[in-house]
Formats: C-alpha cells, structure tokens, sequence
C-alpha cells in the first residue's frame, strides 16, 4: 500500500478481546480505491522482469521483440502471442513463478469476443452475444433486419426542433456500438461515429438512425472479423480501399470519404 489506510473489522470476526480494534491494510484490499493502481504497478514490474517492455502508445500493450511476443493485458486478462509456442511457454513460467496464473491454448473467448481458429492457420474474432444484449436491452430482438447499417433518406443534420428521447439510452447505446465497431465491426464505425455526434441533444429522428443501425446489427449478428493466412505465405499482406461522396453533407456541403 502506498497510503495509510485503516479498516473495521468484519462483523462476526472480530478478534476476541479487541472487537473496538481496527486493522491497518498492509496489502491493497479489492474495492480500494488503490487496488487498481497498485495491481498495475506490481504487474507492470513483473513484466518488465520477465523481458516486456510497454508500448509508448498503449499501455496495455507489452511487446519483446527479440522474443517477437506480444501481450495485452486488460487489469488482470491477458492474452498473448507469438512465433514461438515454446518461447510463449517460457514466458508463462517466468510469470507463473512470481504469481499464480490460469494459461489455456487457444483461447475461444477473450474480453466479451468469441474466437474462432480454423485449421488452415487462420481464426476469426466476433461479438454475437453483444450484439444480442444490445437489441434485448433496447426491445428490438424482434425487429426486422435490414441489409444496410445506415439509410440513406436519413440524413445526419441537427434536429433542434426534433421531439427529444432520452439521453441515457441513447448514450449507451453509442457506446455499445462503438464498442462493437472498435473490436470486430469496422464496416460500422462511419455510421456510429455520425450519431454520436448528436448525443448531447439527441431526437427521435436520431434514435431512429440508431435503430436502423441495430436492425443491421441483427441482419448480421454472424459476421466475423477473420484474419486469413495465405497458402505458402509466412505474412499475409492487407489490402484496403478507399471512396468519398461529393458535397453529400446538407449541413455543411463537405464531401465524406470511407476506407
């Protein structure tokens, strides 16, 4: 602990004698508001003793690169790759001999994403149950699905004399798809990146976009992030493409590009 902190003693485990007693924290108790940063310190040490180095622009992000291994952390899950297995291996012991840790092979669920490995060497990543509780959570399990994530006769413009929806819902629902959209979903991040600029004041008009944008979600509650491995290829080469409207933007004539 890092702060001097004191805490009463459980009720119906009080030390005979010195039930008034307090007890001083020697160790950051889970529920702290220190828990989390001392948990970080320490196993950022660890890493760092065991040949990890973090990256300078995501510090959940730790990499060796003699070893070429890679691990992300998220407070106390990991997941880690590499060329090697026997190399990740040694790695998982180092760590196992400094505290107690739970490794499996080829994970199939990692951070609320369900993966998916093929025996041709690829895998593929997706978020079926998130896209589920989203629509349950907003009555739209029902719903009918739809082709696109966005239609077109709606246009993103400020409603301000729109009838207003609440601003909760409408908040977490963003958050929900951008949280798909970051992970396994980027066909959607253009569409989810235009409604949430409206989550200040949002309207029916936009709540309706937003629906839209679930039906979509459903239509396609299957699709998958895969990452493939060519034939007789050691690296596989990412291809991408780009295209852009012409002054579509009726707000401010601005023409609108998307890779």
């Amino acid at each position: 602990m890092d702060t001097t902190l004191y805490v009463k003693q459980v009720k119906g485990f009080e030390v005979k004698g010195k039930e008034g007693w307090v007890w001083k924290l020697n160790k950051p108790l889970y529920g702290t508001k220190q828990a989390p940063r001392m948990w970080q310190l320490k196993l950022n040490s660890i890493l760092e003793q065991c040949g990890m180095v973090k990256s300078k622009s995501d510090n959940s992000l730790f990499l060796n690169k003699d070893l070429s291994l890679i691990l992300h952390v998220h407070v106390d899950d990991g997941f880690i790759i590499g060329k090697n297995e026997l190399l990740v291996q040694d790695f998982l012991s180092q760590v196992s001999n400094k505290i107690k840790i739970k490794s499996r092979r080829n994970p199939t669920q990692h951070l609320g994403y369900m993966i998916v490995w093929h025996n041709n060497g690829s895998l593929s990543l997706c978020q079926t149950d998130l896209i589920r509780r989203l629509l349950n959570d907003n009555d739209m399990i029902e719903s009918k699905g739809v082709k696109t994530p966005c239609n077109s006769n709606l246009h993103s413009e400020i409603d301000d004399k729109g009838e207003a929806v609440a601003i909760t819902s409408f908040q977490q629902a963003i958050g929900s798809l951008n949280y798909l959209a970051q992970h396994t979903r980027p066909n959607i991040m253009f569409t989810v990146n235009q409604k949430s600029r409206y989550s200040v004041k949002p309207t029916i008009k936009h709540w309706t976009m937003i629906k839209h944008l679930m039906r979509y979600l459903k239509a396609t509650s299957n699709y998958s992030l895969s990452f493939t491995k060519e034939k007789g290829e050691e690296t596989s080469i990412l291809e991408g493409w780009a295209n852009a409207d012409y002054a579509n933007n009726r707000t401010d004539r601005k023409s609108i590009w998307v890779f």
